[in-house]
Protein backbone atom coordinates (compact mmCIF):
# COMPACT_ATOMS: atom_id res chain seq x y z
CA UNK A 1 0.00 0.00 0.00
CA UNK A 2 2.73 2.28 0.24
CA UNK A 3 3.77 2.43 -3.23
CA UNK A 4 0.42 3.45 -4.15
CA UNK A 5 0.65 6.06 -1.60
CA UNK A 6 3.80 7.16 -3.06
CA UNK A 7 2.32 7.24 -6.84
CA UNK A 8 -0.94 9.04 -5.58
CA UNK A 9 1.41 11.69 -4.32
CA UNK A 10 3.34 12.11 -6.85
CA UNK A 11 0.41 12.72 -9.29
CA UNK A 12 -0.65 15.07 -6.74
CA UNK A 13 2.83 17.02 -6.68
CA UNK A 14 2.39 16.76 -10.44
CA UNK A 15 -1.02 18.35 -11.17
CA UNK A 16 -0.18 20.71 -8.27
CA UNK A 17 2.76 21.82 -10.46
CA UNK A 18 0.73 22.09 -13.42
CA UNK A 19 -1.87 24.26 -11.30
CA UNK A 20 0.94 26.67 -10.11
CA UNK A 21 2.17 26.82 -13.84
CA UNK A 22 -1.02 27.56 -15.40
CA UNK A 23 -1.50 30.13 -12.48
CA UNK A 24 1.57 31.95 -13.12
CA UNK A 25 1.24 31.90 -16.85
CA UNK A 26 -2.32 33.47 -16.36
CA UNK A 27 -0.91 36.38 -14.72
CA UNK A 28 1.71 37.07 -16.71
CA UNK A 29 -0.14 37.15 -19.79
CA UNK A 30 -3.70 38.34 -18.70
CA UNK A 31 -5.14 39.29 -22.35
CA UNK A 32 -3.61 35.95 -23.75
CA UNK A 33 -5.11 34.27 -20.87
CA UNK A 34 -8.90 36.81 -21.64
CA UNK A 35 -8.71 35.88 -25.36
CA UNK A 36 -7.93 31.75 -24.47
CA UNK A 37 -11.13 31.95 -22.11
CA UNK A 38 -13.27 33.26 -24.85
CA UNK A 39 -12.07 30.92 -27.48
CA UNK A 40 -12.98 27.83 -24.75
CA UNK A 41 -16.22 29.63 -24.24
CA UNK A 42 -17.21 29.41 -27.96
CA UNK A 43 -15.04 26.06 -29.31
CA UNK A 44 -14.49 24.20 -26.23
CA UNK A 45 -11.10 23.23 -25.14
CA UNK A 46 -8.10 24.37 -27.30
CA UNK A 47 -4.30 24.21 -27.05
CA UNK A 48 -2.21 27.12 -27.54
CA UNK A 49 0.68 26.73 -29.55
CA UNK A 50 2.10 30.08 -29.33
CA UNK A 51 1.45 33.29 -27.82
CA UNK A 52 3.34 36.66 -26.88
CA UNK A 53 1.75 39.06 -25.15
CA UNK A 54 4.75 41.94 -24.39
CA UNK A 55 8.06 40.89 -23.91
CA UNK A 56 6.81 37.36 -22.19
CA UNK A 57 6.57 34.70 -25.28
CA UNK A 58 5.51 30.90 -24.97
CA UNK A 59 5.61 28.20 -27.42
CA UNK A 60 7.52 27.67 -30.08
CA UNK A 61 6.99 30.64 -33.58
CA UNK A 62 5.85 29.92 -36.16
CA UNK A 63 7.90 29.76 -39.14
CA UNK A 64 6.08 32.50 -41.14
CA UNK A 65 4.70 35.69 -39.80
CA UNK A 66 2.19 35.63 -42.13
CA UNK A 67 0.73 33.92 -45.78
CA UNK A 68 2.10 35.41 -48.78
CA UNK A 69 -1.09 34.62 -50.79
CA UNK A 70 0.44 35.25 -53.95
CA UNK A 71 3.43 32.84 -53.48
CA UNK A 72 1.25 30.31 -52.28
CA UNK A 73 -0.70 30.12 -55.92
CA UNK A 74 2.26 29.87 -57.42
CA UNK A 75 3.94 27.12 -55.70
CA UNK A 76 0.04 25.48 -55.53
CA UNK A 77 -0.20 26.18 -59.32
CA UNK A 78 3.57 24.22 -60.23
CA UNK A 79 3.01 21.54 -57.75
CA UNK A 80 -0.40 20.75 -59.91
CA UNK A 81 0.52 22.26 -63.17
CA UNK A 82 -2.35 24.29 -63.28
CA UNK A 83 -2.02 27.35 -65.70
CA UNK A 84 -4.34 30.10 -64.57
CA UNK A 85 -4.75 33.41 -67.04
CA UNK A 86 -3.59 36.24 -65.80
CA UNK A 87 -5.93 38.71 -64.82
CA UNK A 88 -6.10 41.99 -66.32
Amino acid sequence: MKTMTTALDLVRADLEAIEKRRQRMRESMPGTAAIVDEFRKAFGEVKVRQAKEGDKEVGKPQPFDGIDVDRLIRYYDRRTNVIREKRK
